[in-house]
């Protein structure tokens, strides 16, 4: 195994992920969304991060939760709305929100203006 790489790199390096295994019809939700794997970069494997960007209207991930892992979501620019089974919110710039391993599940919608975050995720 190759030890991680400690050199800082732009986010850009990552490569941009436009597909998912989503089938349809849930795949359309996710469209106008562009991953990168920033931990990708950097040879992590106990640590995931993604720089997510979502055109107007489309998904970060269907409703799902981890059973092991946190998950976190930070705006960058733009508004998402973080949908959990207790509420919607609404999330401007520099907002972060977390879950705890399990139910419920959090995921993210961006509002009419693009919108740009990081999460830890799968999908």
């Amino acid at each position: 195994m190759t030890a991680p790489s400690r050199k800082a790199r732009p986010a850009a390096d990552a490569e941009p992920r436009t597909g998912t295994n989503y089938p349809e019809p849930f795949r359309a939700r996710v469209e106008g969304r562009t991953k990168r794997a920033l931990g990708d970069l950097f040879g992590l494997d106990q640590f995931g991060m993604n720089l997510t960007e979502l055109q107007p209207g489309a998904f970060s991930a269907l409703r799902h939760w981890h059973s092991h892992e946190d998950e976190m979501v930070y705006v960058l620019e733009g508004e998402v709305t973080l949908i959990t089974d207790e509420a919607k919110k609404r999330c401007g710039r520099e907002t972060a929100s977390a879950s705890r391993p399990g139910p419920p599940s959090v995921i993210s919608r961006s509002a009419p203006a693009a919108s740009t975050w990081t999460g830890d995720l799968s999908g």
